[in-house]
């Protein structure tokens, strides 16, 4: 615990003080109990707020806004950091962390103003031809010359996923793929009559109730931190996607638009436009997640906002309406052969024993994650750390698979102490070890993990918040090594369990009955 005087504030600080001293030092101001609760709290008053609101397009603006409100609860974390610092505990930071501890909020008021087209309008309309000789070639050429030169009533926004392809395919449909900038229309001006009374209640009835209520809990979170600030800030931010939202109502309806990465607040306004009009909008799943870790607060920010949602396979269709019963949402499966063919593509010649270890880096950004416990880089580094050591010390040779959109923070973290880094394609390296030791389950790797016939293991400590039947049921594919959280955030796992798990022998047969429930098509 705490000996000496530095907080270490971001992941760079981390590496200025060095790992040592993070073991030996090891304190965060703000625990899992206190950060759950103001989250939790600002979360649900939030939603009380825009619930009460009888303007449904006030309500459906307000709705994609749960990201500003998700930003907020990261600064007002780092504030809780700030305020902790005195004579004898000094804060040491980088450059990385400042958007959270000295946020802009003339940068965080233009967010919507200031989103820019990658392309022109004449690159745009080439790539958008382009996109839809190549992304409808499953259909029939009558159907496709008709489409071509009438135009499609069925748009899409967003990458072109494979989830996305095989909705596109089973529907028989032609997918007009087009850039979020040209589906609004500019038609509505700042003195229409409709958004300055957006905006007055946006600005009374939201923004000022909703950023009293958090003034008004005198915490760590909210002291010293200028709300004046944040509320013009917000107002502005609030009224921007209200003129974007209004101008998306202008444009011409569609019969059916999927829209992909549903969390950029962007698509987000278009999809609760297009929904507002009476079209079908289908949202579509990301990451492989079959929601092993029950995160409520998490999926209300990406997905509260979408009425549709396709999924790959029923079994996820069926643990999110379970696990996540408080929304409106329908969703829907594409009933995907795409897992189920992987899979057969994963199948490696067994080692018998273990004896290399592929460790996957968790993303040290400053982010911190409000699924699981302990869920951002302070204590994930602590774990991955004593993780490396302790492997290290019984005799296995550790390869240590960074995060690939966070190189520059792991990079120098490890390596005197691991065998390799590695950054490459999950895909392309599996073969390479004996086993995968997760930290977490909330990322895409995980996933394909499962898909493997490789024997997988998984720090546990987000038993308290999963659903019990389901993971029973992943437990008989993944060992589950017994971990806890003390005060401090600091995991702690149970050494002699995971020796235990290691040393035995490994097969090429391993329980499949959770990927068959939760990827696999009913009908296989």
């Amino acid at each position: 615990m705490q000996k000496n005087n530095f907080i270490l504030g971001d992941i760079f600080a981390v590496k200025e003080k060095g790992l040592d001293y993070l073991i030996e030092n090891y304190y965060w101001p703000v625990s899992n109990k206190e950060f759950k609760e103001f989250v939790n709290f600002s979360h649900g008053e939030y939603l009380k707020i825009i619930n009460s609101i009888d303007d449904k397009d006030v309500r459906n603006i307000a709705i994609v806004e749960l990201s500003f409100v998700a930003q907020l609860q990261q600064i007002l974390h780092y504030n809780y950091i700030k305020n902790s610092v005195n004579n004898d505990l000094k804060l040491v930071t980088s450059q990385s962390s400042q958007e959270f501890y000295h946020p802009n909020w003339e940068l965080i008021s233009q967010y919507y103003i200031s989103l820019n087209p990658v392309f022109g309008m004449v690159r745009r309309f080439l790539r958008r031809i382009i996109k839809n000789i190549l992304f409808n070639r499953h259909l029939s050429i009558g159907d496709y010359i008709h489409n071509f030169i009438h135009g499609s009533d069925v748009i899409g926004v967003g990458s072109f996923d494979n989830l996305k392809r095989e909705f596109i395919i089973n529907k028989n449909i032609f997918c007009d793929h087009m850039d979020w900038i040209d589906l609004y229309s500019k038609k509505i001006t700042d003195s229409d009559s409709k958004l300055v009374n957006i905006r007055r209640i946006i600005k009374h009835e939201i923004v000022a109730p909703y950023l009293n209520k958090l003034k008004n809990t005198n915490s760590k979170f909210t002291d010293n931190i200028d709300f004046t600030l944040i509320q013009k800030s917000w107002d502005k931010r609030f009224s921007d996607a209200a003129y974007i939202y209004l101008n998306v109502l202008k444009n011409k309806k569609k019969s059916v638009v999927l829209v992909v990465e549903i969390a950029k607040p962007i698509h987000k306004l278009i999809t609760v436009a297009y929904q507002e009009m009476g079209s079908s909008v289908y949202c579509f799943h990301h990451g492989h997640d079959t929601a092993v870790t029950i995160n409520s607060v998490g999926h209300d920010i990406t997905s509260a906002h979408c009425l549709k949602y396709v999924v790959p396979s029923r079994g996820i269709a069926t643990k999110y309406k379970k696990v996540y019963p408080h929304l409106t949402t329908k969703y829907f499966s594409t009933e995907s052969n795409w897992y189920k063919q992987i899979s057969q593509k994963y199948l490696y010649k067994p080692s018998y024993k273990i004896n290399k270890i592929m460790l996957m880096g968790f993303p040290f950004n400053s982010t911190r994650y409000v699924d699981g416990e302990s869920n951002f880089f302070y204590s994930r580094v602590d774990l991955e750390y004593r993780l490396i050591v302790f492997l290290k010390k019984n005799g296995y040779s550790v390869i240590y698979k960074a995060h690939p959109d966070r190189l520059s923070e792991a990079n120098g973290l490890y390596d005197s102490i691991v065998d390799e880094i590695i950054s490459e394609s999950f895909e392309s390296v599996a073969n390479s070890v004996d086993c995968f030791l997760f930290t977490h389950s909330s990322t895409t790797t995980f996933g394909y993990a499962l898909l493997t016939n490789k024997p997988i293991f998984l720090i546990d400590i987000d038993s308290n918040v999963v659903d019990r039947k389901s993971h029973d049921l992943l437990k008989k594919r993944v060992d589950m090594v017994p971990s806890f959280v003390i005060e401090s955030t600091r995991i702690i796992f149970d050494e002699q369990s995971m020796l235990n798990a290691l040393s035995k022998p490994t097969n090429n047969k391993y329980d499949d009955s959770y990927i068959r429930k939760m990827f696999f098509p009913d009908k296989i």
